[in-house]
């Protein structure tokens, strides 16, 4: 089972921009292992729905599902282009 929260995190990176560490619940939490990551587009026809959204390049989400030290399984995301951390999904 999964629970989404979908909530700002701060993230420590590589040199690469995949994700050490990140602080959540007051407190720093390691990773220890990226188990899957993915990146989602937005189709370019849900973007073209968006009053005020012209062509250009679409949103792009990069997500790494992640072991944590102590064996919590989380979902982070980046948000690019808007340079943004999310905790996405916790899994039980």
């Amino acid at each position: 089972m999964s629970r989404i929260l979908n909530r700002p995190v701060r993230v420590d990176v590589t040199h690469t921009g995949r994700p050490i560490a990140f602080r959540w619940e007051g407190r720093w939490h390691r990773v220890a292992d990226i188990l899957d990551e993915w990146v989602y587009r937005e189709p370019w026809w849900e973007r073209a729905l968006v009053p005020g959204q012209g062509p250009g390049r679409a949103p792009e989400r990069t997500f790494y599902r992640i072991a944590a030290e102590g064996g919590a399984v989380m979902e982070l995301v980046y948000r690019d282009p808007e340079g943004e951390w999310r905790l996405y999904r916790t899994y039980d």
